[in-house]
């Protein structure tokens, strides 16, 4: 994601202040986190990742985060917790127009903000407009991009260009909000389950601006509210009493611990200190499968190497197409990443509906040395130095040197790993100052648009590989167009053919697995193919874990 490090920095330099202490423990809403004591066995407390990097919701980006947003942040609509499919939010209804180009949110009566003020659909306005600003950043602000004229106020250069009176976002009343699409968008109900559709309460962003989400300041419309965030320590929620169905929100709270470390966590698990890790030891794989509380599931993630197009011998799609050639994905799923996932040969994961790719990456050495001899390098002499760049984890570190022994062996070139700390890694994608990298990718919707818009030319936040073709890119705008979910399918499956297969600007290695382990006495968590888990439906049914 572009600009992650730096948007990063802001953040932290906002919530902090110059002189900040290593810790933070703030009041929120004016209730001390120190004062508020939650009912015995009420409080949900989750290892986590890596730090969450920013909680304002047009920068919302990884699963910690995310969970945590979805907390905080109740939009239009909210996924159901066990099928996905979106229900009502903070709009009790919505109507699609026939010809699909029309969506009318009637929003519910009554719904409030955290400090007890009235949600409007002003407020909507308010939040999608400052998405659309480009100047905010806004990781996934082409999200809004069917919506009529949404694409060219968020492309304008300058605040002058921009007109928001000609965006197809408009407010008759304080209730009623009504979407014009530029194309029917059979997924954007889904979509607009992310925080970044969020609205944003006006009076406190104007008196706080960007420090509007320090806990002290956080006014927010989800279950809970931000009561305090101790940096390298836990972040602390606390149910939010004027949210419209608190009748139906079971938990008094939730902690959230940043856990770097996946044995960390999974002793954190064993020993009673929190009910629910997303994160286990390689090594215990194989003990915890028969466990009742062990729960793996099939994700709608894939995890790929992505080729930076613009330098070098990776300039050259012949010499891509054959380094995806020479890898053995089997070996690297079964015996390296070893959590239940499945060869990828394709980018798109299996398992969305009406949606089959055409093609598969044939694995054969001896055409992908012929391809590397085309292409100058015959048996890989006088291939320059390449490095793989990743993220520091162990699975990680495992599939980019597995990767790197079998391109030495097969192709006779040298690929050397290199780990970099997260905010350095995302600043290299961003100046294309790599060669390849190890990347993921979870779909935010059902759709195979999610996966395959990334990489148009005109997605600099995220395709960050220099790729610029326009016979993809006019592949996915015809199916983006279509109202034939059949016709709509093919093109899409043609655009994935040419970004993979035809260009290979991504090399695919393996379809992604959730790991989630959770106590008994924690009810409601299901899981499901995006791995999206709301805490409004969780509840805790026995004692607390250990203090």
């Amino acid at each position: 994601m572009a600009h992650r490090k730096n948007a990063f920095h802001v953040f932290l330099v906002t919530l902090l202040g110059a002189a900040a202490a290593p810790s933070l423990s703030v009041v929120s809403g004016g209730v001390s986190s120190a004062a508020w004591a939650a009912p015995k066995g009420t409080v949900l407390k989750i290892a986590g990742g890596k730090e969450i990097e920013s909680l304002d919701p047009i920068l919302v980006d990884g699963a910690d985060a995310a969970l945590v947003a979805r907390g905080l942040y109740e939009g239009l609509v909210v996924s159901d917790p066990k099928t996905l499919e979106p229900k009502p939010g903070l709009a009790e209804s919505w109507k699609v127009s026939a010809d699909g180009l029309t969506l009318t949110f009637k929003l519910r009566s009554g719904a409030k903000w955290s400090d007890g003020s009235p949600v409007t659909t002003k407020a909507f306005l308010a939040g999608w407009k400052r998405a659309l600003a480009a100047e905010n950043g806004a990781y996934y602000a082409s999200y809004f991009d069917v919506i009529q004229g949404a694409e060219n106020y968020r492309k304008a250069k300058t605040a002058a260009e921009r007109d928001f009176t000609k965006v197809g976002i408009k407010a008759p009343s304080e209730s009623e909000l009504v979407l014009s699409l530029v194309q029917p968008a059979p997924y954007l109900l889904d979509l607009m389950t992310q925080p970044i559709f969020a609205p944003l309460h006006e009076a406190s962003f104007a008196k706080h601006g960007k420090a509007f989400v320090k806990p002290e300041n956080l006014v927010v419309t989800g279950p809970f509210r931000l009561a305090a965030w101790k940096l390298k320590d836990k972040l602390e929620l606390v149910r939010n009493e004027t949210y419209h169905d608190v009748r139906n929100v079971k938990l008094a709270g939730v902690t959230v611990f940043p856990v770097d470390d996946a044995k960390t966590a999974y002793n954190l698990y064993e020993t009673g200190q929190v009910h629910w890790t997303r994160r286990v030891p390689l090594a215990t794989l194989a003990s915890l499968r028969t466990r009742d509380d062990f729960h793996l599931e099939r994700m709608l993630n894939t995890v790929y190497l992505r080729f930076n197009t613009t330098r070098g011998p990776l300039k050259d799609a012949r010499v891509r197409r054959a380094l995806s050639m020479a890898i053995d994905r089997k070996i690297i799923a079964d015996k390296v990443a070893r959590e239940g996932q499945e060869p990828a040969r394709t980018f798109v994961t299996p398992g969305l509906a009406g949606y089959t790719s055409t093609f598969a990456i044939e694995e054969n050495v001896e055409k992908a040395k012929a391809l590397l001899a085309e292409a100058g390098f015959p048996g890989g002499k006088g291939f320059p130095a390449t490095t793989a760049l990743f993220i520091s984890d162990e699975q990680s570190k495992n599939v980019v040197t597995a990767v790197s022994a079998m391109l030495k062996k097969n192709l006779g070139i040298t690929i050397s790993p290199r780990n970099l700390e997260r905010g350095v890694y995302y600043d290299a994608l961003d100046a294309l100052n790599y060669d390849i990298a190890r990347s993921s990718y979870t779909a935010k919707f059902l759709d195979a648009k999610s996966f395959l818009d990334k990489f148009t030319s005109q997605n600099t936040y995220n395709n960050l590989t220099g790729y610029k073709s326009p016979a993809f890119d006019t592949l996915v705008a015809k199916a983006e167009a279509q109202s034939s979910p059949k016709e709509r399918a093919r093109l899409f499956a043609e655009a994935e053919k040419v970004l993979i297969l035809d260009d290979a600007v991504l090399m695919p290695l393996y379809f992604n697995t959730s790991i989630n382990m959770w106590k008994p006495e924690l009810k409601g968590l299901h899981t499901n193919v995006l791995d999206v888990h709301p805490l409004k439906d969780l509840s805790l049914e026995s004692a607390l874990v250990k203090k």
